[in-house]
């Protein structure tokens, strides 16, 4: 295995494998060979035919006590996952099982991350997709048809799409209504029903808000006074609406 922690980890660049959060919680998620920062771990294997066995090892749930045995820290270095024992034999055949068909692919509901789909339906923050779509904001994995996304993310960039024409032509969503164009919340409400289809029902807006956390009971009153705050923590204060 090689394991590289730095943003000048060029062995590992352009591999498949896994990261790790070096803080924190120690997340870990697949990694697809783009250039990281010193906040991860990124461990890759050596043939590509121990994928498989690596995915396994690392995903399974004693995995970071493992880590936490052989270093305490609240920061893991890098070194600390060769420490861990790995048996090839062993993961490679749970990797097997665990992974019949292959590694999943690259799909995301959360509208922080590059490849997401971009569907308000099946994301972690309906509202807020659905107002960046309103005004004409799009995902880099709605355009890029080079990216490396699971059939289910592609499927649902192509239903999105049929949804386009609701988005306002100057990119301008005014919250009361002018110059002849209805309020914000109206044409919100509208593109919901649109995208919601058959799903849609009474409840669906009260559902929605208490999503996003909200303490409004109405579309109009969320977008005027609690909108762009939520807005800014979700985009880590790199507000773009």
């Amino acid at each position: 295995m090689i394991v590289q922690k730095r943003v000048c980890g060029q062995p590992a660049w352009n591999n498949k494998g896994v990261s790790i959060s070096v803080t924190g919680e120690n997340r870990r998620v697949f990694y697809l060979g783009t250039k990281f920062d010193c906040t991860v771990a990124v461990i890759t294997p050596k043939e590509n035919s121990n994928l498989k066995a690596i995915a396994a090892f690392v995903f399974e749930k004693d995995f970071l006590g493992k880590v936490k045995n052989v270093d305490q820290a609240l920061s893991v270095t890098e070194s600390s996952f060769l420490k861990v024992g790995f048996n090839l034999n062993h993961w490679s055949s749970l990797g097997k099982e665990i992974y019949p068909k292959g590694l999943p692919k690259p799909y995301s509901d959360d509208a922080t991350q590059w490849l997401f789909h971009g569907h308000s339906v099946k994301a972690e923050n309906p509202l807020q997709v659905s107002v960046a779509r309103l005004l004409g904001y799009r995902w880099p994995a709605e355009s890029d048809t080079e990216m490396e996304l699971a059939d289910e993310a592609k499927e649902l960039i192509t239903a999105v799409k049929a949804f386009d024409t609701l988005t306002d032509d100057d990119g301008i969503l005014c919250i009361p209504s002018v110059n002849g164009e209805l309020a914000a919340s109206e044409r919100l409400r509208s593109f919901l029903q649109a995208v919601y289809g058959r799903a849609w029902n009474n409840q669906t807006i009260a559902q929605l808000l208490t999503k996003e956390g909200a303490t409004k009971s109405h579309l109009e009153d969320w977008l005027r006074d609690e909108f762009f705050e939520q807005h800014c923590r979700l985009f880590h204060n790199r507000p773009f609406i």
